[in-house]
């Protein structure tokens, strides 16, 4: 559902934008607002008027002021309590039951863009994301990190596993070249770019002599297989960070 006019609240879920010095256009999600906090979220406690935004171009939350920031899209999801519009009507109210979404998809790499793409019909590229909910047993809580083993080939069949945690110096090829330097996380299929005498503890399955002689110059990869292999998770019980790096195969799974 777009939203035109201008909000004064915002909620968990909605898309935000705002300008940056450049005036250029900013879009982000709201992860947490005053409103929608309780008092057991004392160790993120926002004050009255400020929200917690996770910026597309950002590694990080930010806390933000409501007043600086402005509503593009807010989804009506199931358990919402909503109400039909009718000017100087008071209509019905009622609870969001079932809600379907359609999405505008750009293919990566191409001008080429397909509309009105059912939610239904995609899926997530990693099994697991930041700030997802998951449980284990009976614990239930929200992953604050992740660290990933990812195995890359290069141009000339050279291919490398790194762990993501300690490589930061690795760029999307396509999002550089609309000027966005940062991703959120590794996917079968990525093209990155990185110099490879800069990563960080690499461990080389096949290195071609092509690859020795320019281990210096930036070069382009793509990324064959991407496996976690430690979660951070807050749990909400403790509200304390835990490692789950050492359970079971299918625990993690």
């Amino acid at each position: 559902m777009s939203v035109v006019n201008e909000v004064k609240e915002f909620y968990s879920n909605d898309i935000v934008y705002r300008f940056d010095k450049r005036k250029r256009i900013n879009f982000g999600v709201v992860v947490d607002s005053y409103e929608g906090s309780t008092d057991s979220d004392e160790f993120s406690i926002l004050q009255k008027g400020q929200i917690r935004v996770w910026w597309l171009n950002s590694s990080r939350e930010s806390v933000w002021k409501q007043n600086k920031v402005r509503l593009m899209s807010r989804i009506v999801i199931p358990g919402d309590i909503v109400r039909r519009l009718e000017n100087g009507k008071e209509t019905q109210r009622g609870y969001c039951k079932e809600s379907k979404q359609y999405a505008t998809i750009q293919i990566v790499g191409t001008d080429r863009i397909i509309e009105r793409v059912s939610s239904e019909r995609l899926c997530t590229v990693t099994p697991f994301d930041t700030n997802a909910a998951v449980c284990l047993g009976s614990k239930y809580g929200r992953i604050q990190g992740i660290d990933q083993k990812v195995t890359m080939q290069s141009k000339c069949g050279s291919t490398v596993e790194i762990f993501s945690s300690i490589n930061h110096d690795i760029e999307d090829y396509w999002l550089t070249k609309r000027n966005r330097n940062y991703f959120e996380s590794f996917y079968p299929g990525q093209e990155v770019t990185c110099t490879p005498n800069s990563l960080e503890q690499p461990s080389w399955i096949s290195r071609s002599k092509a690859m020795k002689r320019s281990m210096q110059t930036r070069q382009r990869f793509t990324v064959q297989k991407v496996e976690p292999t430690d979660i951070e998770v807050a749990w909400y019980d403790s509200m304390s960070s835990v490692s789950l790096n050492g359970i079971k195969a299918e625990d993690i799974k």
